[in-house]
């Protein structure tokens, strides 16, 4: 067992790893928590799921009442497990919402038709089927011409961010990301998809 550093507030794991009992060195001027890590996805999300319930969140979540569909399902595309277990504890634990986790865009074009998702959110750096090819192909099924997606990326410079919302994305989460304020991110960007359709 080792620790998963986090900046505080939350974000994404950042792959500092300290030995258990080691001490921890701040990276840069960065303040650090630690979450209880092992590189068992499973026992990372219970070191997660941990950390979240013993510490207060400002998630400041969106009223259900003000969005007359509220977001409820999300397909999560993402191919490394570490996390993948961060994510499926901000967004089912602390944001409420349903979540299927597929590690590719083939296990996604499988996973789809059952699970009928409100919103795909994917990473866009992925082996095989990177999030765009990935998008495009899920947008290729009956019915999924118009899915609403959302990527999850760390190139961030405007000309990236309006290439991904160029074809077809809702918006761009942006690595490190809040892993407290995920849910309400996503919420935020559905609540506006729905508003433009309306």
């Amino acid at each position: 067992m080792g620790y998963i550093s986090v900046r505080k507030y939350y974000p994404e794991v950042d792959r500092c790893f300290a030995h258990a009992g080691a001490e921890r060195k701040p990276a840069e001027n960065i303040k650090y928590e630690s979450i209880p890590f092992s590189r068992s996805a499973s026992r990372a999300a219970l070191g997660a799921r941990s950390f979240f319930s013993s510490h207060r969140f400002p998630t400041n979540m969106t009223d259900a009442s003000a969005c007359a569909r509220p977001l409820q399902r999300v397909l999560y595309i993402e191919d490394d497990e570490d996390i993948q277990a961060i994510v499926q504890v901000a967004l089912e634990d602390v944001g409420g919402l349903s979540l299927r986790i597929c590690s590719g865009g083939r296990e996604a074009l499988e996973a789809l038709p059952g699970f009928q998702p409100d919103l795909v959110l994917l990473d866009v750096m992925m082996p095989l089927m990177d999030g765009p090819t990935t998008l495009r192909a899920l947008r290729d099924l009956p019915g999924c011409a118009e899915l609403p997606a959302v990527f999850m990326t760390a190139r961030a410079q405007p000309s990236d961010i309006a290439h991904y919302e160029g074809i077809g994305a809702l918006g761009v989460i942006v690595k490190p990301f809040q892993a407290a304020r995920l849910a309400q991110q996503l919420r935020d960007m559905w609540r506006r998809h729905q508003e433009e359709r309306s």
